[in-house]
């Protein structure tokens, strides 16, 4: 009996686990972020999660009253829990933020995967990101992030004057940036080396990634194929069909 075909897909999942052994260092690694961008990062990266920043999302301004306490003990301690009025998704209320559990069905879930994350994280080799595009994100607030100078870390932030003008810590500009953070995540990655970033906290770029990651780690590989591949149709002049008479 002949063996079954093996799929592309299955060829590039097998490629792109492979390159990922090789490139990442084999230590675990902490994101702390403000949304759902970490949790696109460790699903997409094949990464044993190790942070509670999962499904969730935080306030701009509460979210660096916590980064500027990270390291306190007990800073991620649940000292009391509520629901949202309008959307009813629950929230984890916390020293110094309120933890909203956007994609969690019930306050008891998400409690209970946040803590449980809370005991893995690995406080030796945390990463650090933010977004400084959201809707409460002002000027206090790029200056708290730029006040905090935090190593290891990366500020995603849409081009605006403002902020190309004053570039914030440790800056990522994109111009194609939205407000989803896992859909942020996909975006971003294309525009630095993340697994450089997770090894050693450095935002650099290279050939060599850029190609594995549109090759083997892009999850919609088709689109963007569909994306380059439209400029250059785009561009070749058709030729008119006849026209039939009286038309």
């Amino acid at each position: 009996m002949s063996p079954k075909p093996t799929s592309l897909r299955a060829v590039r999942e097998r490629l792109a686990g492979l390159f990922l052994r090789r490139r990442l260092l084999a230590r675990p690694v902490t994101v702390i972020a403000d949304d759902c961008w970490a949790g696109r990062l460790y699903s997409d990266l094949r990464l044993p999660c190790r942070s509670p920043f999962i499904g969730m999302g935080v306030r701009t301004d509460e979210y660096l009253n916590l980064l500027e306490h990270i390291r306190e003990p007990g800073v991620l301690d649940v000292l009391d829990t509520s629901t949202h009025a309008e959307r009813g998704y629950p929230i984890l209320h916390t020293r110094h933020a309120a933890m909203h559990g956007l994609h969690y069905g019930s306050l008891a879930e998400f409690r209970q995967r946040f803590e449980r994350r809370v005991k893995t994280i690995a406080w030796d080799n945390l990463r650090f990101k933010i977004d400084l595009g959201k809707h409460a994100c002002g000027p206090a607030e790029v200056a708290h992030w730029n006040a905090l100078r935090l190593p290891d870390s990366v500020a995603i932030h849409p081009v605006t004057p403002a902020l190309v003008a004053r570039p914030p810590h440790r800056a990522l500009p994109m111009p194609r940036w939205q407000i989803e953070g896992d859909q942020q995540f996909l975006l971003s990655a294309r525009r630095f080396d993340v697994l450089e970033w997770l090894n050693h906290g450095r935002l650099r770029n290279s050939l060599i990634y850029q190609i594995a990651q549109f090759l083997l780690l892009d999850r919609q590989l088709n689109q963007r194929v569909r994306e380059f591949i439209a400029p250059a149709s785009a561009s070749i002049p058709s030729t008119p069909r006849p026209q039939a008479p009286g038309s």
